[in-house]
C-alpha cells in the first residue's frame, strides 16, 4: 500500500492549527499561483521575489513558532515536523538562488541568503549549485567574493571561505584587495588556532600574490601590515620581511618602512634570520637608526639617497627633542647618529634638506657651532631661520661687540630684503635690552635710535609699516612736541599709508595741555578719509564724534558724524547711527544744550 505524501505540509499545518483563517491561506495560494505564472512569462521583477520570499519567509516563522510552542524546542527532530520546515526552507532557499540567477545583487542581498542557508542548513536538501558557482557564472563584482569569504570565515568555515577566495582570484587576478583579504583572513585563522595550524598555506598564498604582482611595494607594504596585526605568527613575518628587504634594497620606501617598523618595536635581524618584537624603547631606536644607515649604505642613488636620509635626520630631531630616550648611552647613540647624518647629508648629498636641520646640528654640536650656522646660511641665504639663529647666538657670545652683531644682521638684511623683520625684531630686544642698561646711567643708546630711523626709512614695506611706528613711540618719550610733530611729518610722508602713526599722534596730541583742537580734528580727519573704507568696525568714527562733543559742540559733532557717513562701509551705518543717537542723548544729558530753544532730537528712523 502506498503512502500519498502531501504536496503543501505547510498548508496543512496552517490549517489544522488555525494559525491562519480560510480567507487568509486562499490569499496565500493565490499569491504563490500568480508568483508561479510570472516566472513563465518572463514578467518577473527582482520585487516580486523580494516580496515572495518576505512571504514564505513569515510563513516559515509561523509555523517554527506553533511547533515550539505545542511539542517544545525538540519537536524538530520528529519527521513529521522537520517535513514542514524542509518544505519551506527548499522553497526560500530556491527563491533566493533563482533570483540571484536572474538579477545582480550587493552585499547586504549575499548576507541574508547566506545567513538564512546557516539557519536552516540541516533543512535544505536542495540539489543546486553551490553558491560560489552561482557567483562565477554571473560575474559578480570581486567584493561579493570578499563579503562571501568573510561570512564563512566568521560562521567558522575555513574551506567554504578559501573556495571564494580561490574562484574570486581566478575570476579577477589582478584585484589586489581580494589577496590582501585572503591573507587576512589566513592570518586570523593561525591566531585562532594559535600555533596548532602551520603556516605553509599562509606563505604559499602570500608568495603567489608576490610573484603574481611583482615589483609593487605598495601591496606588499599592505601584505605585511595585515600579517603584523597579530604578533604570533613569527614564521609569516619573517617569510615577508626577509622578501621585502631583498626585493626592494634600492628602493627608499622599503628602507623607511622597515625603520619605522622597528620603532614600533618590530626588529628584523637578517643575518640572524630572525623577526622579533620589542617593547623596549632603547631597543626600538638603536634597531631603527641601524636600519636606516644600512639603507644609506646599500642605496646607490642619490636622489633616493637624500630622500632617506631626509626622513632619518626628522626621526633623530624627534628623538631629541622629545627626551624619549634617558639612558647616557642610548641618547649618546642618536646624538652621534645625527652627527653621521647631517655630515653626509651636507658633504656628499649637496646640503641638508631643510634649513632648521642645521639648527639643529648646531645646537647639539657646541664646539663647532659657529662654523656650522656658516655653512647653514651659504646654503639658506634667503631663508630667515639660520640668520635668526646665527644674529641671537652672536648676541649671546658677544654682546659687547656691537660692530660684529651689526654687521651679521645687515648682511641678513640685505640677503632677506622684505623677509627680514624677525632680524629686526631681534636687534630691537637686543638694543633696548643696552638702552635699559644706559638708562640707568643716565645715558641714552645712540645705537637705538639710528636703528629705529634705519627702519623707519627702510625701502621694504613690510619693515617700515612696523618701524615707522616702533621710531614714533619710542621717540615720544625723549622729546618735545615740537620734535615730535616733525618727525611725524617725516614718517607720514614716507608711502605706504600707516593708519597707526596717526592714532599715536591723536592720542599723543591729547595729553597736550593746551590742546590743540584744530590739530586732532586734523588728524581725524585724515584718518577718516584715508582709512575709513577699510575700517571693519565704527571705532574710528565714534572716537572722533565723541571728540567733537567733548571739546567743540554738538553742530560740529553732527556735522562730523554727516561727513563720515561717505567713508563708512555701508553694513556699518546703521550701526554707527545708533551709537551717534546715543552719545548724543549723553551729552544733552550731562550738558542741557539747546538749540533754538529746544533740546536737539535724535534721528528718525527713517534718517540717513
Amino acid at each position: 500500500m502506498s503512502i500519498i505524501r502531501d504536496p503543501h505540509p505547510d498548508i496543512t499545518f496552517l490549517r489544522t492549527h488555525n494559525l491562519m483563517n480560510g480567507h487568509m491561506i486562499a490569499n496565500l495560494l493565490k499569491d504563490r499561483i500568480s508568483f508561479i505564472r510570472q516566472t513563465a512569462t518572463e514578467e518577473i521583477t527582482k520585487e516580486n521575489y523580494l516580496k515572495s520570499i518576505e512571504l514564505e519567509l513569515n510563513v516559515m516563522h509561523l509555523c517554527k513558532q506553533e511547533l515550539d510552542k505545542e511539542y517544545g524546542p525538540f519537536a524538530i527532530n520528529r519527521p513529521q515536523h522537520s517535513n514542514i520546515l524542509i518544505c519551506i526552507s527548499n522553497q526560500i532557499d530556491y527563491l533566493y538562488y533563482t533570483m540571484f540567477q536572474k538579477f545582480s545583487f550587493k552585499k547586504e542581498l549575499l548576507i541574508e541568503y547566506m545567513e538564512f542557508q546557516t539557519k536552516n542548513k540541516r533543512f535544505i536538501t536542495n540539489e543546486i549549485h553551490p553558491l560560489v558557482v552561482l557567483m562565477s557564472k554571473k560575474n559578480c563584482d570581486s567584493k561579493l567574493y570578499i563579503t562571501a569569504a568573510t561570512y564563512q570565515f566568521e560562521h567558522h568555515d575555513i574551506e567554504a571561505a578559501r573556495n571564494f577566495f580561490n574562484e574570486g582570484i581566478l575570476k579577477y587576478k589582478n584585484d589586489k584587495n581580494l589577496r590582501i583579504e585572503q591573507l587576512w583572513v589566513e592570518v586570523q585563522y593561525l591566531e585562532d588556532r594559535k600555533g596548532e595550524y602551520p603556516c605553509q598555506l599562509a606563505i604559499q598564498k602570500y608568495k603567489e600574490t608576490i610573484n603574481y604582482f611583482r615589483g609593487d611595494i605598495v601591496l606588499h607594504i599592505a601584505l605585511l601590515e595585515k600579517s603584523l596585526q597579530f604578533k604570533t605568527i613569527r614564521s609569516l613575518h619573517y617569510a615577508i620581511i626577509s622578501d621585502f628587504v631583498e626585493l626592494y634594497k634600492e628602493n627608499d620606501l622599503m628602507w623607511k618602512k622597515v625603520a619605522e617598523l622597528a620603532s614600533e618595536g618590530f626588529t628584523y635581524y637578517h643575518d640572524q634570520r630572525l623577526f622579533e618584537y620589542t617593547t623596549k624603547g632603547e631597543c626600538r631606536a638603536r634597531c631603527c637608526i641601524i636600519v636606516y644607515e644600512k639603507g644609506l649604505e646599500t642605496l646607490s642613488d642619490k636622489e633616493i639617497k637624500r630622500n632617506l636620509i631626509e626622513t632619518f635626520t626628522e626621526y633623530l630631531i624627534k628623538q631629541w627633542l622629545t627626551n624619549s630616550i634617558k639612558e647616557y648611552e642610548i641618547r649618546n647613540g642618536v646624538r652621534e647618529a645625527m652627527e653621521r647624518a647631517f655630515q653626509m647629508g651636507h658633504f656628499e648629498l649637496g646640503g641638508l634638506h631643510k634649513p632648521e636641520y642645521y639648527v639643529y646640528w648646531a645646537e647639539h654640536t657646541q664646539a663647532r657651532r659657529l662654523n656650522i650656522l656658516r655653512l647653514a646660511i651659504e646654503h639658506n641665504k634667503k631663508n630667515v631661520d639660520p640668520w635668526n639663529t646665527v644674529l641671537k647666538h652672536q648676541i649671546m657670545l658677544n654682546e659687547s661687540n656691537y660692530r660684529f652683531i651689526k654687521k651679521i644682521f645687515d648682511d641678513g638684511v640685505q640677503a632677506l630684503k622684505n623677509d627680514s623683520l624677525l632680524l629686526w625684531d631681534v636687534m630691537d630686544s637686543y638694543l633696548q635690552n643696552n638702552n635699559l642698561r644706559l638708562v640707568c646711567c643716565n645715558v641714552r643708546c645712540p645705537q637705538l635710535e639710528e636703528f629705529y630711523e634705519s627702519g623707519a626709512n627702510s625701502p621694504y614695506e613690510d619693515i617700515n609699516m612696523v618701524y615707522r611706528v616702533e621710531y614714533l613711540q619710542w621717540y615720544v618719550l625723549y622729546n618735545d612736541i615740537t620734535s615730535i610733530r616733525e618727525l611725524f611729518s617725516n614718517l607720514t610722508s614716507i608711502q605706504p599709508d600707516c593708519k597707526k602713526l596717526y592714532m599715536i599722534m591723536i592720542n599723543y596730541e591729547k595729553l597736550e595741555d593746551p590742546l590743540n583742537v584744530v590739530t586732532i580734528k586734523d588728524l581725524y580727519n585724515i584718518v577718516c578719509s584715508r582709512f575709513g573704507q577699510q575700517e571693519n568696525d565704527i571705532s574710528l568714527f565714534t572716537d572722533f564724534i565723541q571728540f567733537e562733543f567733548t571739546y567743540c559742540n554738538g553742530l560740529d559733532a553732527e556735522n562730523v558724524y554727516n561727513n563720515v557717513l561717505q567713508f563708512v562701509n555701508p553694513d556699518l551705518r546703521r550701526a554707527l547711527k545708533d551709537v551717534y543717537n546715543s552719545i548724543k542723548q549723553s551729552h544733552i544729558r550731562r550738558t542741557g544744550f539747546v538749540r533754538n530753544g529746544r533740546c536737539v532730537q535724535s534721528f528718525s528712523e527713517g534718517e540717513e
